[in-house]
């Protein structure tokens, strides 16, 4: 498979789409594990901050969803694309869920 801009944009919408699940939606489920995760972690941990803050989780959703597309057999050419791929769609998605909070 090549390179698709289209998929390229609807990654960056997908993993800011996850990012704000995790750090601010109030789905049940979600607070329920956000609640545990920090129960697990000491007082003043700074891993704490991957569940409130959006720029601090989307590089990790978005190698976990790089990892998957490598998995299920998307090739995009060299390797280096995935590095900037994991890069642009870590920043994009947090940027998408700082600016798409509710009031």
């Amino acid at each position: 498979m090549e390179f698709s801009w289209i998929a390229a944009i609807l990654s960056v919408f997908a993993v800011g789409r996850v990012t704000r699940l995790i750090g601010f939606d109030d789905y049940p489920p979600m607070i329920w594990v956000r609640t545990r995760y920090l129960a697990l972690l000491p007082e003043e941990s700074a891993w704490g901050k991957l569940v409130e803050c959006a720029f601090c989780i989307a590089p990790y959703v978005s190698a976990l969803y790089l990892l998957g597309a490598y998995l299920v057999g998307y090739n995009a050419g060299e390797w280096y694309w995935w590095l900037v791929q994991w890069g642009a769609l870590s920043y994009a998605a947090a940027i998408l869920v700082a600016y798409d909070q509710p009031e």
